[in-house]
């Protein structure tokens, strides 16, 4: 008797905290979508055929070049470089002129670095892309089956046929799948949302963390 009210406590208590980091996660994803942080987050049609995983654009030059041609940091990088080339070397002295050089090997330097940097990234955000979406699907697909699972338990239960504490790890099941789908899901879309903003040019902190 002690052993089965222990067990409901803990159920009790993992059913709790899984609830809590459920809000959490609604709350950042309606703060993502533009929706007020205590909007009710709505998933529609969650019974439905699973939706198409929108693949990766392949990694092409076309692409990379793309990317470098629309980098913020590096068009500054090559400003920075025409500047130092178009002084007036008449009005410098030996010495202004040889760190003239220097800062012009230096901002090239940059200028690699930063075209390999984007490429390594890019590549590095294309194949995330395709393994979060992958994750995401199967993650969606955990928690079809877990409602599915949870409907039919709890029909039993309300017959009388399980007790209440296997009403709530079907309960826990349910959240737990629910949780992961949405951090999938998130993962997911801020993979998008990076790349998007990176294809205009745009290096966000936020989504780097992430």
């Amino acid at each position: 008797m002690v052993s089965a009210q222990s067990n409901l406590l803990e159920a009790q208590n993992s059913l709790a905290g899984l609830e809590e980091s459920l809000t959490m996660l609604k709350r950042q994803i309606n703060l993502m979508i533009g929706r007020n942080m205590g909007s009710p987050l709505e998933i529609t049609n969650i019974m439905a055929p699973p939706i198409a995983i929108e693949p990766a654009p392949p990694y092409t030059v076309a692409l990379i070049d793309h990317f470098i041609d629309n980098n913020y940091e590096l068009k500054t990088l090559e400003r920075t470089k025409a500047e130092y080339k178009d002084t007036d070397l008449t009005e410098l002295g030996s010495d202004e002129r040889k760190s003239l050089d220097q800062d012009i090997k230096a901002t090239d330097m940059q200028i690699t670095a930063k075209k390999e940097s984007i490429e390594n990234n890019l590549k590095s955000l294309l194949a995330k892309i395709n393994s979060d979406g992958k994750a995401y699907q199967v993650a969606r697909d955990k928690y079809v089956n877990e409602k599915k699972l949870f409907e039919f338990t709890k029909l039993k239960y309300e017959r009388g046929m399980i007790s209440q504490l296997e009403f709530m790890q079907a309960e826990l099941a349910l959240n737990s799948a629910e949780l992961q789908w949405m951090q999938a899901g998130y993962a997911y879309h801020n993979d998008w949302q990076k790349y998007n903003a990176l294809q205009e040019g745009i290096t966000l902190t936020a989504y780097d963390a992430m």
